[in-house]
């Protein structure tokens, strides 16, 4: 039985899976990164809690040992193997360090997940905006000295275009204060593979959790994730591997997937093996690539940047969002994400010579006039800069959509009660929210960050963000019909 037209879904992944190149999450590259013995039996592996296989909810024996392997490899004090997702990892580590109602220090920029553990464990968030000129780390110390009650402190490192945050500084205020340091490392499991060629990794810098998503970066399936304690914290008996675990059984399945799991075991053992020289590889390769660039994409990197991932900014190029996509379609180059001015790509450590060769190809087609890809006409997607398309709002110059999503709104209702609370909701025009308190989430999409969390009073100045976001085309979550934009307020 092989009719594909009957599984959409099936058929669907399998054109995605067809001979493209990959430069987005999974690292697996859709599972050539897997050798042969293990990508053809992968499926074979998947099992329950028996007593040959053991409990990787209740880890002894054998799922141990390979924990253990992974506590070595990444320098922790103690590893679980989570195979839902990050996503439960952070609302573990969460649980774990803050007892509910407690305060919790974190940035504006966090995953979604985040919002959802403050309002399950109803913690009170204590913003850390940087001032003008200001960079996080310092906000975030800042906020430290100021709340000695808090219980912790979240830091996501690196961010979704490679960019990190130093931890040294920030971990060494908090421990003066008591106050645990979560960090959301989703996007760095690949920086131990080379510490000194990459950035040095969380758990060198002593973070007391850390969690990892191995499938972003390195060859495991997704969701497969590393939910790590530091050595430090462990030793000072201020985080047990029980309260871990005990919190871990509430946001795990019971039914963890030992295909994912095992997926997580090999990731570790590759990344002990081969992860260096794919790493000297990969940089190899891209030095090959930039230098060959046309001057009108400009590579993105601070000296604080991971430098495997790759942002290119396209404005000076004069191509728009939509053509860009179509040359990257053309080329059959897969980038993790186009937006209005940049591309961001996510390479796999064993990406290969056939793989950047394509690359190239694409990116000098994006900076070249008249390249020989054919973008189409403009009228099909795209949206100029400045230009009043299809009636819609013109697009402006956004940067200052995208600075919003680092500093807080007013809340109407605390976060928790807006999504948990029973409490009567009804969609409105988008125009006419102004001064209501947002019953769900509005989160644009690059790059995933929430402009307005649910309980927030919707101002002036997010309606205007919302609207330029949705004239330049790009997804906005919690925005429903683009066309006559409508919102969910509490009543």
């Amino acid at each position: 039985m092989n009719n594909l037209s009957k599984m959409p879904l099936v058929e669907t992944l399998f054109a995605a899976a067809a001979e493209r190149f990959s430069f987005h999450m999974p690292a697996n590259r859709q599972g050539k990164s897997f050798p042969p013995w293990l990508r053809d039996k992968l499926w074979t592996l998947d099992n329950t809690e028996i007593e040959l296989t053991g409990d990787i909810n209740h880890p002894e024996g054998k799922v141990m040992a390979a924990m253990d392997l992974a506590a070595n490899t990444f320098g922790s004090g103690h590893t679980r193997f989570v195979t839902t997702g990050t996503t439960t990892s952070l609302l573990t580590a969460l649980a774990t360090a803050c007892p509910r109602g407690s305060r919790i220090i974190l940035p504006r920029r966090v995953h979604q997940t985040i919002m959802h553990g403050v309002a399950l464990l109803e913690l009170v968030p204590i913003w850390a905006e940087p001032e003008e000129g200001e960079e996080i780390e310092q906000a975030l110390i800042r906020e430290i000295k100021n709340h000695p009650e808090a219980q912790a402190v979240f830091v996501t490192t690196p961010i979704y275009d490679g960019t990190t945050v130093p931890l040294t500084n920030i971990v060494k205020q908090a421990r003066e204060k008591g106050i645990f340091v979560i960090v959301d490392e989703a996007h760095g499991s690949h920086f131990a593979a080379a510490p000194d060629l990459l950035r040095p990794t969380a758990l060198s810098q002593g973070a007391d959790l850390v969690a990892m998503s191995a499938h972003k970066t390195l060859p495991a399936l997704t969701p497969g994730s590393y939910l790590h304690i530091g050595k430090d914290v462990l030793s000072s008996g201020r985080i047990s591997t029980d309260r871990l675990g005990q919190m871990l059984k509430v946001f795990q399945t019971t039914s963890p997937s030992f295909v994912i799991a095992a997926s997580l075991d090999y990731a570790r053992y590759w990344l002990e093996t081969e992860g260096r020289q794919a790493v000297e590889n990969l940089l190899r390769l891209i030095s090959i690539l930039n230098r060959d660039l046309p001057p009108s994409l400009k590579r993105l990197q601070l000296p604080t940047s991971d430098p495997l991932r790759l942002t290119y900014d396209y404005s000076s190029t004069g191509r728009t969002r939509a053509e860009v996509r179509r040359i990257f379609d053309a080329g059959k180059v897969d980038p993790e994400v186009i937006d209005l001015s940049q591309i961001i790509l996510i390479p796999a450590l064993d990406t290969g010579d056939e793989e950047m060769k394509a690359l190239a190809s694409v990116l000098c087609a994006v900076g070249t006039p008249n390249s020989d890809f054919a973008v189409g006409t403009d009228e099909e997607h795209a949206v100029s800069l400045g230009a009043d398309t299809k009636g819609k709002p013109a697009v402006q110059d956004i940067g200052w959509v995208y600075s919003l999503l680092d500093r807080s709104a007013p809340v109407g209702v605390p976060v928790g009660k807006a999504l948990f609370g029973n409490i009567q909701k009804q969609e409105t025009a988008l125009r006419e929210a102004e001064g209501r308190s947002a019953a769900e989430a509005i989160v644009p999409y690059p790059p995933g960050v929430a402009l307005v969390w649910p309980g927030e009073i919707i101002t002036r100045e997010r309606i205007e963000a919302i609207e330029q976001l949705i004239a330049a085309e790009i997804t906005v979550y919690g925005v429903h019909n683009p066309d006559m934009p409508g919102v969910k307020v509490i009543e």
